[in-house]
């Protein structure tokens, strides 16, 4: 079984261009700040867990300060592209002698023992591990096996996509699931739902938010 560390690896975009599906619900201002928020909680959770290392890859000034606040490694983000960034990290990651563990930056549920849960079911880094989002087919987190080829094609019904790219290099390959890293926050009934499991917690970090009515 592999002794090597993990490195927790999580992109990020300009604060300018998070949660554009929130528009029209949330500010900028807001969308910002519900932004930063979330990756401050899944760097806390992160920090509880024995990792080798946890990258914050892109995003802009307010994002680099608050890795190096968090006292975390911040990376300038060269591609542009969410897959490119996450497999050049990867190469990394191996470069480093680390197992790459992916998972985005809105996960405000996430608690330590999802993350040990993770680690247990990949055998320590050892089998690839995916946890699936609550919807759209996405993938909300990865463990990669040292030295894999497997390659991230995330987006929308990625996680079928991983499975089978993991069934045609030959990895064994495992699932994943908790409420931390099912619930993402993209839009309006994800942000009501966080605010049912969290009363109040939305309004305190960005002030007097009310539901607009379904339309």
């Amino acid at each position: 079984m592999s002794s090597r560390s993990f490195v927790a690896i999580i992109p990020m975009k300009p604060l300018r261009d998070v949660k554009t599906r929130l528009k029209g619900i949330l500010t900028p201002t807001q969308r910002a700040t519900l932004s930063v928020e979330m990756l401050k909680i899944v760097v806390s959770a992160l920090k509880k867990v024995d990792l080798g290392a946890i990258w914050i890859i892109g995003g802009d000034n307010l994002i680099k300060t608050t890795a190096l606040a968090l006292e975390v490694d911040w990376y300038e983000d060269l591609s542009g592209n969410l897959n490119e960034t996450l497999n050049n990290s990867f190469h990394m990651a191996f470069k480093s002698q680390l197992i790459p563990m992916y998972l985005p930056s809105d996960l405000p549920m996430l608690q330590s023992q999802d993350i040990n849960g993770l680690i247990k079911t990949s055998r320590n880094g050892n089998i690839f591990t995916l946890s699936p989002a609550q919807r759209d087919g996405g993938t909300n987190a990865m463990v990669v096996p040292y030295n894999s080829s497997f390659s991230a094609t995330l987006g929308y019904d990625s996680f079928l996509r991983h499975q089978k790219q993991a069934r045609d290099l030959g990895l064994e390959s495992r699932i994943y699931s908790s409420t931390g890293l099912s619930l993402d926050i993209d839009i309006r009934e994800d942000l009501e739902t966080f605010n049912h499991l969290k009363p109040g917690f939305v309004n305190a970090i960005i002030g007097d938010y009310k539901a607009p009515p379904f339309m």
